[in-house]
């Protein structure tokens, strides 16, 4: 077998050790998905078409805002996909042990890619749907193959952390689009797709690979001081491992979570629902998702510290330091999270008792991340057993 091919086997290997379940779950959610959105009695074509209507759209000529709408949202999924599994796709130690012999930049790049391509096969499906649908238009097709082939192209990008070059992607795909809302060639926004896969293939070449950055440059906040209390110290550390880039992507969840109650608060504007149940709706609906969300941060927390403990105890750091400083962090996030849906609850009864949101919610964070640290109790009828209480007496409290 060549260095490519073993290479490569490896890197797969460790993809498969390191995210086989969550992998499989994704292909099963895919797999739903499409069962439940095809109608059963839609022939096979008409399905496949409207599979790839959302990356077809793009190539369709007078469609430059709804095209522009779908490439934003297919870059945000790509960049969701890579995020959610980066760990997965890095190689870990054993990569980065190899990239520290002389193995070649090149070869490296297209195991790297190589990797990628496999990853990718559920978000190539709808390109792939796309082309088929637009068998019978060279040009469309030309324009749906090139953005495909951006796609593990851009994620590279992402991952080596070269924000410009993959920004500088996505310019050449708008200028495409703006070039054939104006009765431009078809073929022209092809030939911008294709450069701007040729530009990003010519910054990965150029760029140097994962572990070979600079170091980023840390807010002073979250710098750590020597005149500053042992739990600041503690809580910075935590809050740079929660937001560092390579994390952005898993936390989008979380600002989803935020975003949905104004969302549902509209929705539940155009029912005809009282101001009572519109309250309940708004906290049993919106109000758990943070909770859980946050909770379980708790467990990449001490995952974090796990293996400085002996350290920790040399320097005098105890345990409920740890604790605490983990609290601290976690109630701040839930406290900024509640604030659009506080935001959402005030005109429902207008009582101040909304901001008991507040500390109701810090304490039942407490709770369930306690419970998700506890190897005992990391079930998950017992966080639902206090997050629903904490529910109960809430709507107790704005009924009043």
């Amino acid at each position: 077998m060549s260095t490519f091919g073993r290479l490569w086997r490896w890197r797969l290997t460790h993809f498969r050790v390191t995210s086989l379940r969550l992998l499989e779950r994704r292909w099963q959610n895919v797999l739903f998905l499409l069962f439940m959105l095809s109608p059963a009695l839609m022939p096979l074509p008409e399905q496949i078409y409207w599979l790839g209507r959302p990356v077809a759209v793009m190539a369709a000529p007078g469609w430059d805002g709804l095209a522009l709408g779908a490439l934003g949202l297919v870059t945000l999924f790509a960049w969701l996909w890579t995020g959610l599994q980066a760990h997965a796709l890095d190689g870990a130690g054993a990569w980065r042990h190899l990239r520290a012999m002389p193995l070649g930049a090149s070869m490296a790049l297209r195991v790297d890619l190589a990797v990628l391509a496999v990853a990718d096969l559920p978000l190539w499906l709808p390109f792939a749907a796309a082309i088929f649908s637009l068998r019978g238009d060279p040009a469309a097709v030309a324009i749906v193959a090139a953005l495909a082939l951006q796609l593990p192209l851009f994620q590279a990008l992402w991952l080596r952390g070269s924000w410009r070059a993959a920004a500088g992607c996505l310019l050449f795909d708008v200028a495409g689009m703006a070039l054939r809302a104006g009765g431009l060639s078809p073929w022209l926004f092809a030939a911008m797709a294709a450069g701007g896969a040729g530009t990003a293939l010519a910054c990965l070449i150029r760029s140097p690979g994962p572990g070979m950055r600079g170091m980023a440059v840390v807010p002073r906040v979250l710098r750590l001081g020597a005149g500053r209390a042992r739990i600041l110290n503690l809580a910075a550390i935590d809050l740079r491992h929660l937001f560092r880039v390579s994390q952005l992507a898993q936390h989008v969840r979380l600002l989803l979570c935020m975003a949905w109650p104004l969302l549902l608060n509209r929705l539940l504007g155009l029912s005809a629902l009282d101001d009572a149940s519109s309250r309940v709706a708004l906290l049993c609906l919106a109000w758990p998702p943070l909770i859980f969300n946050l909770s379980g941060l708790a467990v990449d927390l001490a995952a974090l510290h796990a293996p400085m403990l002996p350290l920790h105890r040399a320097l005098g750091v105890a345990g409920h330091q740890l604790h605490t400083a983990m609290l601290l962090v976690l109630g701040t996030l839930l406290s900024l999270a509640c604030l659009p849906l506080a935001t959402a609850l005030y005109p429902h009864g207008k009582s101040p008792l909304v901001l008991a949101l507040f500390p109701v919610g810090v304490a039942t964070l407490a709770v369930c991340a306690q419970l998700n640290l506890s190897a005992r109790a990391r079930g998950f009828l017992p966080k639902v057993a206090v997050v629903a209480t904490a529910c109960f007496a809430q709507i107790a409290l704005l009924s009043l």
